[in-house]
Protein backbone atom coordinates (compact mmCIF):
# COMPACT_ATOMS: atom_id res chain seq x y z
CA UNK A 1 0.00 0.00 0.00
CA UNK A 2 2.92 2.27 0.82
CA UNK A 3 4.29 1.65 -2.64
CA UNK A 4 1.07 2.81 -4.24
CA UNK A 5 0.56 5.57 -2.07
CA UNK A 6 4.02 6.78 -3.09
CA UNK A 7 3.68 6.23 -6.64
CA UNK A 8 0.48 7.79 -6.49
CA UNK A 9 1.58 11.10 -5.21
CA UNK A 10 4.69 11.22 -7.55
CA UNK A 11 3.04 10.80 -10.55
CA UNK A 12 0.05 13.49 -9.09
CA UNK A 13 3.11 15.80 -8.46
CA UNK A 14 4.68 15.55 -11.75
CA UNK A 15 1.39 15.96 -13.66
CA UNK A 16 1.17 19.03 -11.72
CA UNK A 17 4.38 20.36 -12.11
CA UNK A 18 3.63 20.05 -16.13
CA UNK A 19 0.08 21.65 -15.46
CA UNK A 20 2.07 24.66 -14.11
CA UNK A 21 4.65 24.81 -16.67
CA UNK A 22 1.93 24.11 -19.54
CA UNK A 23 0.24 27.65 -17.90
CA UNK A 24 3.41 29.46 -17.84
CA UNK A 25 4.71 28.48 -21.19
CA UNK A 26 0.66 29.77 -22.45
CA UNK A 27 1.07 33.21 -20.69
CA UNK A 28 4.35 33.82 -22.42
CA UNK A 29 3.61 32.74 -25.52
CA UNK A 30 0.45 34.94 -24.92
CA UNK A 31 2.23 38.03 -24.04
CA UNK A 32 4.89 37.49 -27.04
CA UNK A 33 1.88 37.34 -28.97
CA UNK A 34 0.26 40.76 -27.52
CA UNK A 35 3.79 42.19 -28.53
CA UNK A 36 3.62 41.37 -32.15
CA UNK A 37 -0.03 41.84 -32.64
CA UNK A 38 1.56 45.35 -31.38
CA UNK A 39 4.14 45.91 -33.88
CA UNK A 40 1.94 44.69 -36.40
CA UNK A 41 -0.67 46.95 -35.85
CA UNK A 42 1.63 50.19 -35.62
CA UNK A 43 3.42 49.10 -38.74
CA UNK A 44 -0.22 48.97 -40.20
CA UNK A 45 -0.61 52.94 -39.04
CA UNK A 46 2.95 53.70 -40.20
CA UNK A 47 1.21 52.61 -43.64
CA UNK A 48 -1.60 54.20 -43.72
CA UNK A 49 0.07 57.58 -42.57
CA UNK A 50 2.19 57.11 -45.53
CA UNK A 51 -0.46 56.14 -48.33
CA UNK A 52 -2.55 59.29 -47.06
CA UNK A 53 0.10 61.24 -48.17
CA UNK A 54 0.80 60.17 -51.15
CA UNK A 55 -2.25 59.73 -52.52
CA UNK A 56 -2.77 60.74 -56.50
CA UNK A 57 -2.89 63.64 -57.12
CA UNK A 58 -0.33 64.56 -54.75
CA UNK A 59 -1.58 67.00 -52.24
CA UNK A 60 0.34 70.65 -51.48
CA UNK A 61 1.14 68.81 -48.27
CA UNK A 62 2.83 66.13 -49.51
CA UNK A 63 4.60 68.49 -52.43
CA UNK A 64 6.11 70.64 -49.74
CA UNK A 65 7.12 67.52 -47.52
CA UNK A 66 8.63 66.04 -50.55
CA UNK A 67 10.59 69.21 -51.39
CA UNK A 68 11.85 69.46 -47.97
CA UNK A 69 12.83 65.75 -47.79
CA UNK A 70 14.52 66.28 -51.39
CA UNK A 71 16.66 69.60 -50.15
CA UNK A 72 17.88 67.88 -46.71
CA UNK A 73 18.92 64.64 -49.32
CA UNK A 74 20.77 67.12 -51.44
CA UNK A 75 22.63 68.99 -48.34
CA UNK A 76 23.40 65.61 -47.08
CA UNK A 77 25.32 64.53 -50.21
CA UNK A 78 26.94 68.03 -50.79
CA UNK A 79 28.71 67.62 -47.51
CA UNK A 80 29.33 64.18 -48.18
CA UNK A 81 31.30 64.90 -51.04
CA UNK A 82 32.88 68.21 -49.88
CA UNK A 83 33.95 66.34 -46.78
CA UNK A 84 35.65 63.32 -48.96
CA UNK A 85 36.75 66.04 -51.46
CA UNK A 86 40.81 66.03 -52.67
CA UNK A 87 43.14 66.93 -55.31
CA UNK A 88 42.64 63.99 -57.29
CA UNK A 89 39.18 64.86 -58.30
CA UNK A 90 40.18 67.85 -60.11
CA UNK A 91 39.69 67.97 -63.36
CA UNK A 92 42.25 68.19 -66.15
CA UNK A 93 42.13 71.02 -68.71
CA UNK A 94 42.53 70.27 -72.46
CA UNK A 95 45.56 72.08 -72.49
CA UNK A 96 47.42 69.89 -70.23
CA UNK A 97 46.83 66.87 -72.60
CA UNK A 98 49.61 67.21 -74.47
CA UNK A 99 52.21 64.63 -74.22
CA UNK A 100 55.13 66.40 -74.64
CA UNK A 101 53.70 68.97 -71.58
CA UNK A 102 53.33 65.86 -69.72
CA UNK A 103 56.56 64.50 -70.11
CA UNK A 104 58.33 67.68 -69.44
CA UNK A 105 55.94 68.02 -66.34
CA UNK A 106 56.82 64.44 -65.07
CA UNK A 107 60.72 65.15 -65.56
CA UNK A 108 60.71 68.44 -64.01
CA UNK A 109 57.88 66.81 -60.84
CA UNK A 110 60.64 64.51 -59.79
CA UNK A 111 64.04 66.60 -60.24
CA UNK A 112 62.02 68.46 -57.57
CA UNK A 113 61.20 65.48 -55.54
CA UNK A 114 65.04 64.33 -55.50
CA UNK A 115 66.28 67.92 -54.35
CA UNK A 116 63.85 68.32 -51.91
CA UNK A 117 64.54 64.81 -50.65
CA UNK A 118 68.56 65.16 -50.98
CA UNK A 119 67.73 67.98 -48.63
CA UNK A 120 66.02 66.09 -46.15
CA UNK A 121 68.46 63.45 -46.19
CA UNK A 122 66.12 60.88 -47.77
CA UNK A 123 67.36 58.50 -50.16
CA UNK A 124 64.83 58.04 -53.47
CA UNK A 125 65.41 55.01 -55.70
CA UNK A 126 66.50 55.16 -59.39
CA UNK A 127 62.82 54.66 -60.36
CA UNK A 128 59.83 56.47 -59.16
CA UNK A 129 56.75 54.78 -60.77
CA UNK A 130 57.00 56.14 -64.36
CA UNK A 131 59.69 54.81 -65.58
CA UNK A 132 57.93 53.57 -68.74
CA UNK A 133 56.96 57.31 -69.44
CA UNK A 134 60.54 58.95 -68.81
CA UNK A 135 61.48 56.98 -72.31
CA UNK A 136 58.53 57.72 -74.47
CA UNK A 137 55.11 59.82 -74.84
CA UNK A 138 52.19 58.72 -73.19
CA UNK A 139 48.87 58.84 -75.38
CA UNK A 140 46.52 61.82 -74.43
CA UNK A 141 43.77 59.40 -73.04
CA UNK A 142 46.42 58.12 -70.42
CA UNK A 143 47.66 61.93 -68.70
CA UNK A 144 44.60 62.17 -66.46
CA UNK A 145 45.27 58.95 -65.15
CA UNK A 146 49.27 59.58 -64.92
CA UNK A 147 48.87 63.23 -63.47
CA UNK A 148 46.68 61.84 -60.71
CA UNK A 149 49.66 59.05 -60.54
CA UNK A 150 52.02 62.10 -59.95
CA UNK A 151 50.05 64.02 -57.47
CA UNK A 152 50.02 60.77 -55.36
CA UNK A 153 53.81 60.59 -55.37
CA UNK A 154 54.09 64.33 -54.61
CA UNK A 155 52.19 63.55 -51.41
CA UNK A 156 53.42 60.16 -50.59
CA UNK A 157 57.16 61.15 -51.44
CA UNK A 158 56.14 64.50 -48.92
CA UNK A 159 54.78 61.79 -45.84
CA UNK A 160 57.60 59.60 -45.98
CA UNK A 161 60.17 63.23 -45.99
CA UNK A 162 58.01 64.43 -43.26
CA UNK A 163 58.24 61.34 -41.31
CA UNK A 164 61.64 61.28 -40.72
CA UNK A 165 62.47 57.87 -42.37
CA UNK A 166 65.88 56.60 -43.76
CA UNK A 167 64.82 55.46 -47.35
CA UNK A 168 62.21 55.19 -49.65
CA UNK A 169 63.40 51.60 -50.77
CA UNK A 170 60.98 52.24 -54.02
CA UNK A 171 57.42 52.95 -55.35
CA UNK A 172 55.31 50.84 -58.13
CA UNK A 173 52.01 52.00 -59.30
CA UNK A 174 49.33 48.95 -60.38
CA UNK A 175 48.63 48.93 -64.07
CA UNK A 176 45.06 49.93 -64.30
CA UNK A 177 43.19 47.81 -67.46
CA UNK A 178 41.57 50.49 -68.68
CA UNK A 179 44.53 52.85 -68.91
CA UNK A 180 46.24 50.18 -71.16
CA UNK A 181 43.81 49.68 -73.41
CA UNK A 182 43.27 53.45 -74.14
CA UNK A 183 46.84 53.30 -75.06
CA UNK A 184 46.71 50.58 -76.98
CA UNK A 185 43.67 51.75 -78.87
CA UNK A 186 45.51 54.92 -79.24
CA UNK A 187 48.96 53.54 -80.17
CA UNK A 188 47.70 50.42 -82.60
CA UNK A 189 44.63 51.27 -84.36
CA UNK A 190 42.95 48.95 -86.08
CA UNK A 191 43.88 48.04 -90.04
CA UNK A 192 41.97 48.88 -93.09
CA UNK A 193 40.29 45.63 -94.37
CA UNK A 194 40.95 44.77 -98.10
CA UNK A 195 37.54 43.99 -98.72
CA UNK A 196 35.41 45.89 -100.87
CA UNK A 197 33.67 48.47 -98.89
CA UNK A 198 30.00 46.72 -98.61
CA UNK A 199 27.02 49.63 -99.04
CA UNK A 200 25.46 49.83 -95.60
CA UNK A 201 22.12 50.97 -94.28
CA UNK A 202 21.59 53.35 -91.50
CA UNK A 203 20.81 50.95 -88.08
CA UNK A 204 17.79 51.39 -86.46
CA UNK A 205 18.45 53.58 -83.41
CA UNK A 206 18.49 51.54 -80.04
CA UNK A 207 17.71 52.92 -76.56
CA UNK A 208 20.60 54.10 -74.88
CA UNK A 209 21.82 51.52 -72.09
CA UNK A 210 22.58 53.20 -69.04
CA UNK A 211 25.55 51.94 -67.43
CA UNK A 212 25.72 51.74 -63.46
CA UNK A 213 27.48 54.86 -62.26
CA UNK A 214 30.43 54.31 -60.26
CA UNK A 215 30.55 55.63 -56.38
CA UNK A 216 34.87 56.14 -56.26
CA UNK A 217 37.46 55.33 -57.99
CA UNK A 218 40.75 53.30 -56.93
CA UNK A 219 44.49 53.73 -57.68
CA UNK A 220 46.79 51.16 -56.55
CA UNK A 221 50.18 51.65 -55.44
CA UNK A 222 53.48 50.03 -53.07
CA UNK A 223 56.42 51.25 -51.71
CA UNK A 224 59.15 50.16 -49.31
CA UNK A 225 60.52 52.34 -46.62
CA UNK A 226 63.16 51.96 -43.98
CA UNK A 227 62.65 53.30 -40.74
CA UNK A 228 62.78 52.58 -37.16
CA UNK A 229 59.02 51.75 -35.71
CA UNK A 230 58.36 55.24 -34.13
CA UNK A 231 59.19 56.66 -37.68
CA UNK A 232 57.22 54.25 -38.88
CA UNK A 233 53.57 54.57 -36.83
CA UNK A 234 54.67 58.74 -37.50
CA UNK A 235 54.50 57.76 -41.70
CA UNK A 236 50.99 55.75 -40.89
CA UNK A 237 49.41 58.80 -39.19
CA UNK A 238 50.79 61.36 -42.02
CA UNK A 239 49.06 58.82 -44.64
CA UNK A 240 45.88 59.16 -42.20
CA UNK A 241 45.72 62.78 -42.24
CA UNK A 242 46.57 63.46 -45.88
CA UNK A 243 44.27 65.81 -47.78
CA UNK A 244 43.96 62.53 -49.63
CA UNK A 245 41.94 59.64 -48.92
CA UNK A 246 44.43 56.30 -48.73
CA UNK A 247 43.10 53.56 -47.34
CA UNK A 248 46.40 50.55 -46.38
CA UNK A 249 45.49 47.43 -48.00
CA UNK A 250 48.51 45.38 -46.40
CA UNK A 251 51.35 46.13 -44.34
CA UNK A 252 54.86 43.80 -44.05
CA UNK A 253 57.45 44.75 -41.57
CA UNK A 254 60.83 43.01 -41.43
CA UNK A 255 63.82 43.90 -39.75
CA UNK A 256 66.78 45.32 -41.40
CA UNK A 257 69.12 44.28 -39.94
CA UNK A 258 71.16 42.15 -42.54
CA UNK A 259 71.05 45.52 -44.80
CA UNK A 260 72.82 47.32 -41.84
CA UNK A 261 75.75 47.10 -39.76
CA UNK A 262 75.36 45.08 -37.10
CA UNK A 263 75.06 47.46 -34.17
CA UNK A 264 71.86 48.48 -31.66
CA UNK A 265 70.53 50.84 -33.97
CA UNK A 266 70.41 48.20 -36.74
CA UNK A 267 68.70 45.89 -34.90
CA UNK A 268 65.83 48.96 -33.97
CA UNK A 269 65.29 49.39 -38.37
CA UNK A 270 62.82 48.17 -40.15
CA UNK A 271 62.00 47.02 -43.73
CA UNK A 272 58.30 48.20 -44.01
CA UNK A 273 56.33 47.11 -47.35
CA UNK A 274 52.87 49.06 -47.98
CA UNK A 275 50.42 48.50 -50.29
CA UNK A 276 47.87 50.88 -50.51
CA UNK A 277 44.88 52.80 -52.83
CA UNK A 278 43.95 56.33 -53.20
CA UNK A 279 40.32 56.94 -52.76
CA UNK A 280 38.61 59.05 -55.81
CA UNK A 281 35.00 59.82 -54.89
CA UNK A 282 33.04 60.66 -57.84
Amino acid sequence: MRKNDLFSTAAVTLFSAALIGSIAMFFVFLARSSEISSRIESECRRIDDYSDKNKVPFSEETVEFLKRERETLEDINTRFKSALETPLGEEVRPEDLDPLKFKEKLVQTQKKLRKDAEARGLKLPSSLGFAKYETELSAPSEIPELMRRLKILEEITDIVISSGAGSLAKINFAENSSLSDKAKSARDPKKTSRRAPRIKTAPAPKAAEKKPETFYENIFFSFEIKCTGSKLMDLLYLMRASRYIFVVEDLDIKSAKDALDSDEAAERMLSAALSARAVIVN
